[in-house]
């Protein structure tokens, strides 16, 4: 689907989505194709929609079902554990083959509104190994 446009708040471009839709012209950035064609993905999967128009709890669902499809063919990893810490969602991913003692903490910076672990599951099981 690269080439194709994504409407930012109910306005069509002929161009591709620019983060100057959402900042300044001066820090304006052509969006890789790869990455309009897995948002026009996830908008053909839950039907196109505004977040900044929704309350949040809206926009959250919205978000973590429109990200499901990001997570098709997951790789296998060895475990998967779910902990509470201090009421905070954590995921542990034990690789198949551990070659060290190391770990990697990934701190997702969706602001406190939108994302979980649920929604970034494929990218860090493929971090793990």
């Amino acid at each position: 689907m690269p080439g194709e446009t994504l409407s930012w708040r109910g306005s069509k471009s002929s161009s591709p989505l620019l983060v100057s839709d959402v900042l300044d012209e001066d820090m304006a950035v052509e969006i890789d194709p790869e990455i309009l064609a897995v948002r026009a993905a996830m908008a053909a999967h839950t039907g196109p929609f505004d977040i900044m128009a929704l309350p949040p709890a809206d926009g959250r669902r919205l978000i973590d079902a429109a990200a499901q499809i990001l997570n098709d063919g997951q790789p296998e990893v060895a475990a998967v554990e779910d902990h509470d810490v201090g009421g905070m969602r954590v995921r542990v991913y034990t690789p198949r083959d551990v070659r060290s003692d190391g770990w990697l903490y990934y701190l997702h910076g969706g602001g406190w509104f939108a994302c979980s672990v649920d929604t970034h599951d494929r990218m860090l099981r493929m971090l793990s190994e």
